[in-house]
């Protein structure tokens, strides 16, 4: 729903004449423009009825067990306005225009970021308040309300062999869909193993609308230790069970996986097009790598290992180049969207090697229905969730990664979307 907030200075002390000399003019208003409740959906913020030419500081602040706030300076235009999305900041933490970064910049005040503090975000409604100082005086303020995750989404566990999973759908899913069956999402991690990081991407999918399973491959009780020789089995068990639940279509399940996980994401999308429709694999591959370990075989099928890349480190080559003889996924076989994403700083390993490669691959063999995300100077957390202060400690990649994910955070949605028949 779009809805558009205006917020004038008649609750503060300052009357128009002082703000604007000896013409009365419209009074100062912070004027939000969006869907302000959605937490991880941006905003649009201008501010208008400012002295023309003067400086103006917008600040955002959030209370839980700590504050936390964010400021950021800017001129007010010849007509007394301020755009955040086009204006560029005189002083803020962040650089270039941008209308999110009073959200994501958002710090606790004499405290660092905590893990624990997750739940200011994903667990507890909140709002942030924005407010205009000019002069030393507030002189216009607006508050939006954002809605959690937690009190949106529902999750259970999953409790069938062969599975370590949990089923994420939105908090009104009762297995009915009046307009019919609805896609689904099976995600998975990456190297980290376990079920944590697909858990907190499939709640995502479903505050979104969409019904989601996220499972681990391994690093759970019953499954191997390590990315080593890990069964495809795992997945296909898993889709089976995703595509049997009521209201979903099961000629609309798309995989999701992150960094290692975005390998298996496509492979299963390529190989197996009965059962899987669409890919999204931010900061992943089109290639099987080798296991962390040993750079032994990290997939299996049947007990046998799945041909895998012989080197542990493509750091070597540029985006888009490659090694030769690497075992490429034939990406164009996937029928349904394809979504991949990459930071061409990511520190942890070169994902824009193989996604910008898949990419040109795509617009070379199967044109459309694809999209890549590249941010050059964006790190490894591309796909995290936009519009909160997550992962975001290095100013010099900070405002690309950020702009990284809202564009993939959209790329998702967008993928969703078009997998409804």
């Amino acid at each position: 729903m779009h809805r558009s907030v205006a917020v004038g200075a008649a609750v503060v002390a300052v009357a128009g004449l002082v703000l604007a000399g000896c013409t009365p003019g419209p009074e100062p208003a912070i004027h939000v423009e969006g869907s302000p409740d959605r937490f991880l959906d941006p905003v649009h913020v201008t501010l208008t009825g400012l002295p023309p030419g003067e400086d103006v500081q917008v600040r955002s602040e959030v209370r839980s067990d700590l504050t936390w706030t964010s400021s950021a300076t800017y001129t007010a235009d010849d007509e007394g306005r301020v755009d955040l999305d086009t204006a560029t900041p005189r002083d803020a933490p962040f650089d270039e225009p941008d209308g999110t970064g009073l959200f994501w910049t958002l710090a606790p005040a004499g405290a660092e970021p905590a893990a624990a503090e997750a739940d200011t975000w994903f667990v507890r409604e909140h709002t942030v308040r924005l407010t205009a100082r000019v002069d030393g005086e507030d002189v216009a303020s607006a508050d939006l309300h954002r809605l959690d995750a937690v009190s949106q989404v529902r999750v259970e566990p999953v409790e069938q062999a062969g599975i370590v999973g949990r089923w994420a759908v939105p908090a009104a899913w009762d297995g009915t869909a009046p307009d019919g069956p609805v896609p689904a999402v099976l995600v998975f991690g990456g190297s980290e193993g376990g079920i944590a990081a697909a858990e907190s991407e499939a709640a995502v999918v479903a505050y979104r609308g969409y019904p989601a399973l996220a499972i681990s491959y391994f690093g759970s009780p019953g499954q191997p230790a390590t990315l080593d020789e890990v069964p495809v089995e795992t997945f296909l068990r898993a889709l089976d069970w995703l595509r049997a639940q009521p209201g979903v279509d099961p000629e609309r399940i798309l995989t999701y996986g992150t960094s290692r996980g975005g390998e298996m994401a496509l492979w299963l999308a390529a190989h197996r097009p009965d059962l899987v429709h669409g890919a999204i694999a931010p900061v992943g591959a089109h290639a099987l790598m080798c296991s962390p370990d040993d750079c032994g075989p990290a997939w299996s099928l049947g007990g046998e290992p799945l041909e895998h890349l012989g080197v542990g480190s493509v750091s070597d080559y540029p985006p888009g180049d490659v090694p030769e003889g690497s075992p490429l996924v034939p990406v164009e076989d996937i029928r349904g969207p394809v979504v991949l994403a990459c930071g061409g700083q990511d520190a942890l390993w070169s994902s824009c090697t193989y996604a910008v490669h898949a990419s040109t691959r795509l617009d070379d063999l199967r044109p459309g229905d694809h999209e890549l995300v590249y941010e050059p100077d964006a790190d490894h957390y591309v796909a995290s969730a936009p519009m909160v202060p997550w992962g975001l400690d290095d100013p010099a990649t900070a405002q690309a990664t950020h702009r990284a994910r809202l564009a993939f955070s959209a790329a998702l949605d967008d993928a969703l979307r078009r997998s409804v028949r």
